[in-house]
């Protein structure tokens, strides 16, 4: 019994001994074991893994950055390319095409001189001309703002019957808008001549007799026609009248040309030539009812005339009258109008206008084979056959095209665009490098391979063409462009 005690009591002392080894030593041995370190070491561990998730974060952060750059300048040279396809639309007759992706566009880049312009410049010539002002009005300080586009689409815009909107319109051209004086005088001047064409000549006199060095070319045109009235022999007051109004008019002073014009018809009724510049004048201002009685009024003096009745069939068939507008085209045609592609023209702009594109095709392929078919006329038809899925007739006519016109780029440009549809590329870049040669210089040429190569992912070939076509195309259109391109893409290389 003793002995087991004895062993026992050993037991114990040898296992506290055993585990107060243990506690001393393991501090020693195995310090990572040390709750203090164990906590520092940790926090350690957790600042380092914190700062490499950081600069993960950072990575990657930066990484999107430069993609969503990246993503941005390929969006806008896919943007451009089609913004220049759109220019086609507009130039190839479907404004109202054209107006919808610009202003699309617009949205996506909303201080784009270039878009705007072409939105003011789209509006003005379907005629729109208070949506016009509004745009050009958004542009009117900077460098190359068409002013006197500006200026008319206000004038075209507004009543001018009475003596307060003129008062208001000369108020305004004279406080807000950024011409120069001499411009400034013309304008304010001309809309005079509405309220009071008399004071309006002397003012125009009194004007010249101050200001010898006249370098604004509207005012110059008013001036000849005055000199040309004193230097007239024959005392016919208004024969001398229609050289002022007909410097109005080639001035595109429509509201004044065909105020002026109508009062010079009632000195001399059966005035022909002053009755087809009154149409023109009501026509360019959309007033086809008006343009409509004058030429009728014409007709009734000259029923043979081949040409009134020419006109009274474009002026009916704008104003949706088809029966009538069919009637003076047989009018046209029986009393030999010439030249046969003038009808041939208007009949394809018809059947455009009535959406009955394959009776347009086909009147444009009688009009190519004429004898004078011109560049436009091949434009016209390759560029509907393209819009129209008929690609392998636009290469075709567009070789043709090249084979008539051997100078004339826009057909290569067409090829290009054929070809760049049908993602056959290495022959795109084969005819724009071809077209270079011809002339180094052409931006449309170095626009197109920086657009070329960019669809084919060559940044630094890209980037080449839009800065050659920056320095070649100085403070045009494409110039601005590509300034607005170098400078996204800096901005990008710099990030």
């Amino acid at each position: 019994m003793n002995i087991n005690k004895t062993k026992v009591i050993i037991w114990i002392f040898t296992a506290l001994f055993i585990i107060s080894w243990w506690l001393i030593v393991k501090d020693i041995i195995f310090p990572e074991y040390n709750d203090d370190t164990l906590i520092n070491k940790n926090k350690n561990l957790i600042e380092e893994i914190d700062k490499l998730e950081d600069k993960k974060q950072e990575n990657i952060n930066t990484k999107d950055k430069k993609k969503a750059a990246l993503e941005k300048i390929r969006n806008r040279y896919s943007l451009r390319w089609i913004i220049i396809k759109w220019d086609l639309y507009n130039k190839q007759n479907e404004p109202d095409k054209a107006l919808k992706q610009y202003l699309n566009a617009l949205e996506k880049l909303p201080s784009d001189e270039a878009i705007i312009k072409k939105i003011a410049d789209l509006y003005f010539n379907k005629k729109d001309f208070k949506n016009a002002y509004e745009y050009y009005l958004k542009i009117k300080d900077s460098e190359n703002a068409p002013l006197d586009k500006l200026v008319l689409s206000l004038i075209y815009g507004e009543n001018l019957d009475s003596e307060s909107s003129l008062r208001k319109l000369a108020f305004l051209i004279k406080q807000d808008f950024p011409l120069d004086s001499q411009s400034k005088f013309y304008y304010m001047n001309s809309l005079w001549c509405l309220n009071d064409f008399h004071l309006c000549k002397k003012n125009f006199n009194t004007y010249f007799e101050k200001n010898e060095n006249i370098t604004d070319p509207k005012l110059l045109d008013i001036k000849n026609a005055i000199q040309k009235y004193r230097d007239f022999k024959i005392d016919e007051i208004y024969y001398k009248d229609t050289l002022l109004t007909a410097s109005f008019f080639e001035n595109w002073m429509y509201p004044i040309s065909a105020n002026l014009w109508e009062q010079i018809l009632e000195k001399k009724p059966n005035y022909q030539s002053v009755m087809q510049i009154i149409w023109k004048s009501y026509y360019e201002l959309q007033n086809f009812e008006k343009a409509r009685e004058i030429l009728e009024d014409s007709y009734e003096l000259d029923t043979n005339n081949p040409k009134i009745s020419y006109l009274l069939w474009i002026i009916n068939f704008e104003l949706k009258d088809y029966e009538s507008s069919s009637l003076y085209f047989n009018a046209a045609i029986k009393s030999g109008y010439t030249p046969k592609e003038d009808l041939e023209r208007r009949l394809a702009y018809n059947y455009y206008i009535l959406e009955q594109t394959e009776n347009m095709l086909t009147i444009f392929k009688y009009l190519l084979d004429e004898e004078n078919s011109t560049i436009s006329d091949f434009s016209l038809w390759i560029y509907h056959a393209i819009t129209n899925d008929k690609k392998t007739m636009a290469i075709k006519w567009a070789n043709k095209a090249k084979e008539k016109f051997p100078d004339e780029e826009i057909f290569y440009w067409y090829l290009w665009w054929i070809y760049r549809e049908l993602w056959q590329l290495d022959l795109a870049q084969q005819l724009l490098e071809k077209w270079l040669e011809k002339n180094s210089r052409n931006p449309l040429i170095t626009l197109n391979l920086w657009y070329l190569y960019q669809t084919k992912g060559d940044y630094e070939n890209a980037e080449k063409y839009f800065r050659k076509t920056y320095i070649i195309n100085s403070a045009w259109e494409f110039w601005l462009l590509a300034k607005n391109e170098l400078k996204e893409l800096e901005n990008f290389t710099n990030k």
